[in-house]
């Protein structure tokens, strides 16, 4: 009954974890009998030094992948040097991720990224012009023109104008 496991680089965490079920059925008191690796090796198609350190490492506490962490590709830049370069960068130079990249020598692809990651934060300021006293006025007026206050002495019982006949243009 032979249970041999996908040949691979590692272990998958699941083969472990029956390559530990197979030894603790050996178990004879807290050690394991004589022979045990070699017959879980001869099982599962791997070698008897697998075995063994499959189990050193279930004692340990320790199945997970020793990769975790340092696989990926090195960073080109670090958080802070992100951080220095996009600062140094006047304000009138960073409206967009085109003119950052385009003055920072970073790619859009970098920018994005560090944005994703939240090392940079987005920021819109849409700052709109104050109404002028004429403006004000004329706002006043349109909205009394667009409501029926002379029946009423209860502003609870005001009626607005359905406005069904008025077209709305938003020139910019």
């Amino acid at each position: 009954m032979s249970m041999a496991v996908e040949r691979t680089r590692e272990l998958k965490e699941e083969d472990k974890h029956q390559v530990v079920k197979m030894l603790q059925s050996l178990l004879s008191g807290n050690k394991l009998a004589h022979g045990a690796y070699q017959k879980a090796a001869t099982r599962f198609g791997l070698h008897r030094a697998t075995i063994s350190k499959v189990w050193k490492q279930f004692n340990k506490n320790d199945m997970g992948s020793k990769k975790k962490g340092r696989v990926s590709r090195r960073a080109k830049y670090t958080e802070e040097e992100l951080k220095v370069r996009i600062a140094s960068v006047p304000q009138s130079r960073r409206s967009t991720i085109r003119d950052l990249s385009l003055a920072t020598g970073l790619s859009h692809g970098m920018i994005c990224r560090t944005l994703r990651s939240g090392v940079l934060k987005r920021k819109s300021s849409r700052i709109k012009p104050q109404l002028t006293t004429k403006s004000q006025g004329d706002r006043i007026q349109f909205c009394r023109a667009t409501t029926d206050l002379e029946d009423t002495t209860d502003l609870d019982d005001t009626v607005f104008d359905g406005m069904w006949d008025v077209v709305h243009l938003d020139e910019k």
